[in-house]
């Protein structure tokens, strides 16, 4: 199976997988859980940024987990099922005689890893869309997050306003309000 096959078979609405994943943004800002069919778990608020106290930021931050999280459990599950090269360095397949095209490298899993996350950062990947979402918002109102009925995240609002003053503590509770509404 191509990994391009294998990432499909790993995202597709219908697969369940053995594997959760946590992940924080690049700034070690928000963490971020997801369970074995890629359901947001826990949003977590590590620290208190300038970057996260603005409103793109923080959409940001939680977006960039998601998709590190998201990153590593389909790896975590190619792996899983063997579909991934094992290897700790890339390895040139030796030239046949006669004319060729140049070798061909296989990449590390580490490697597969970091292409596949810029991928999707870059929105390679078809967006899965299940025929419903659910709002959940804190009980204060001044948050909501948009899940998919698969439990993906789809959006993040917030009032600028209550972010900008809230602490640490109230952000967090307002994101499990909103994910367990």
């Amino acid at each position: 199976m191509s990994m391009r096959d294998a990432v499909r078979r790993t995202i597709s609405a219908d697969f369940v997988g053995e594997v959760t994943a946590s992940a924080t943004d690049r700034f070690d800002e928000v963490s971020l859980s997801l369970g074995v069919r890629g359901e947001v778990t826990n949003i977590s608020v590590l620290q208190l940024t300038p970057r996260i106290k603005s409103l793109d930021g923080f959409v940001d931050a939680i977006f960039d987990a998601a998709n590190r999280a998201e990153t590593a459990r389909v790896i975590s599950e190619i792996a899983l099922s063997g579909d991934l090269p094992s290897g700790d360095s890339p390895t040139t397949r030796p030239e046949l005689p006669g004319p060729t095209a140049p070798g061909l490298a296989i990449l590390s899993p580490g490697e597969q890893a970091n292409q596949l996350q810029r991928y999707i950062d870059q929105g390679g990947l078809d967006y899965v869309d299940g025929p419903r979402s659910r709002r959940g918002g804190s009980r204060n109102g001044y948050l909501t997050l948009t899940l998919n009925d698969r439990g993906q995240l789809v959006s993040v609002d917030a009032d600028q306003q209550w972010l900008w003053s809230a602490t640490l503590e109230r952000i967090n509770a307002a994101l499990k309000e909103a994910l367990e509404s």
